[in-house]
């Protein structure tokens, strides 16, 4: 009778360990599929941020076209061609990123001032400098944003 109570704590101690990996593997799987939809939204976001912009710039030359001098549609055309260029890389990237294969320390491009930002902004649209009022507050002159990503490879091991 001993032994086989012994035997059956043995092996209550050894399914209460197992239990306890397997809820901290489900822990672990909840946490990463919680990565992968913020991935999927932080991607969708990126996809469309180029749409939107190609989209205005589009419809300015569409519609207000003939009335804009030479340099000026020229800098929409450049621009055009800048966001469609972001736009197929991001595109080509989409499976990759989905699947977890890049690092996310790649996803991060070099940060910019906010001055950089503004200046990049006033050229990609200069049909709407006339219409929006640009300025940067003097504490924010030579800021750099602060990225953060979390580190999705150390909670899988």
């Amino acid at each position: 009778m001993r032994s086989t109570y012994a035997r059956d704590r043995e092996r209550a101690g050894e399914l209460a360990i197992a239990y306890e990996a397997q809820r901290q593997r489900v822990g672990q799987l909840e946490e990463l599929e919680r990565s992968r939809g913020q991935l999927a939204r932080m991607l969708a976001h990126e996809l469309l941020q180029p749409v939107a912009a190609i989209r205005t710039l589009s419809l300015g030359l569409a519609k207000r076209g003939s009335d804009l001098d030479e340099v000026t549609r020229e800098r929409m055309v450049q621009g055009l061609l800048q966001l469609s260029e972001q736009l197929r890389d991001l595109a080509e990237r989409a499976p990759e990123l989905t699947e977890f294969r890049v690092r996310p320390e790649s996803l991060v491009t070099e940060p910019q001032s906010a001055e950089e930002v503004l200046r990049q902004v006033r050229e990609t649209f200069p049909h709407l400098e006339t219409r929006l009022a640009f300025r940067v507050q003097p504490e924010a002159r030579g800021a750099r944003p602060i990225v953060e990503i979390p580190d999705v490879a150390a909670r899988e091991r």
